[in-house]
C-alpha cells in the first residue's frame, strides 16, 4: 500500500461521480475541531452544511457535539448530539450512542466497527429511529493519504425491525501535519424496504483541526 493506491482511490472517486447520471448529487460539507481533556476523554464540534439538487440548492445546516471516552486500546464510547436547522424552518434533533472497536488487521489495514443507537427526538417532524452498524477499512501507508472504504447499515426500529437504508463510502484522508487534515468521501445512499426507493450520491468534504 503506497501513494499510488491513494491516487487510484481518488480516480475511482471521480469516476463514480461521473457515473451518477440521473441521480441527484448532494454534499455534506464540514469543519471539525477536536481537543483532549485527558488521555481518555475528548470533545469535537462539527458544523455541517448540506446541499442537494446537484449541489445547486442549500438544504440545511446542523451542528454535532461529540464526547469520546477511550475504554482501552481497542474500545471506545462516543456520545454525539446533533441539532438540525432546516431550510423550511423545521428543527430536528438526534442522539447517537456509539460503541467503537478498532484494531490493526495488518501493517497496512485497519478495521473500525461501530455499533450505533440512533435516537430521534421529534420536535417539529417525526423522524425514524435506527440501530446502525458502521464497518470501515482504512489503509495507512507511507504517504500522507489514507484511503478507506465503509458500509453503514440502518436497521429501522419503531416496530419495523428491518433494513431501511444503506450508505456505502469510498474516499481518502490527507494529513497536512499533526494538527490539520482533510477528508474527501463519496457516499452512495439507498433507501430500501420503503414504498418509494431512493438512491442518493453525497460528496462529504471535511477539514479537521486537532489541538
Amino acid at each position: 500500500m503506497n501513494k499510488c493506491t491513494s491516487i487510484c482511490v481518488i480516480i475511482a472517486f471521480l469516476l463514480s461521480i461521473n457515473l451518477i447520471g440521473q441521480s441527484d448529487l448532494g454534499s455534506w460539507s464540514s469543519i471539525k475541531w477536536s481537543d483532549q481533556f485527558d488521555d481518555k476523554t475528548s470533545i469535537s464540534i462539527l458544523p455541517i452544511v448540506r446541499h442537494n439538487q446537484n449541489l445547486s440548492n442549500y438544504s440545511n445546516v446542523s451542528i454535532d457535539v461529540i464526547l469520546s471516552f477511550k475504554i482501552n486500546k481497542n474500545f471506545s464510547f462516543n456520545f454525539l448530539n446533533r441539532h438540525w436547522w432546516m431550510e423550511s424552518g423545521v428543527n430536528r434533533h438526534f442522539w447517537f450512542l456509539d460503541l467503537k472497536y478498532q484494531t490493526k488487521l495488518s501493517r497496512n489495514i485497519q478495521l473500525s466497527q461501530i455499533l450505533r443507537w440512533h435516537q430521534a427526538f421529534d420536535i417539529d417532524v417525526a423522524d425514524p429511529d435506527f440501530f446502525r452498524t458502521l464497518t470501515t477499512l482504512s489503509f495507512p501507508n507511507n504517504s500522507r493519504f489514507t484511503p478507506l472504504i465503509a458500509a453503514d447499515l440502518f436497521f429501522r426500529r419503531n416496530g419495523f425491525e428491518e433494513l431501511q437504508r444503506t450508505r456505502y463510502k469510498l474516499g481518502t484522508s490527507y494529513k497536512f501535519n499533526q494538527h490539520w487534515s482533510f477528508n474527501l468521501i463519496l457516499w452512495k445512499q439507498d433507501r430500501v424496504n420503503l414504498p418509494t426507493q431512493l438512491t442518493e450520491w453525497i460528496i462529504v468534504p471535511s477539514l479537521a483541526y486537532k489541538m
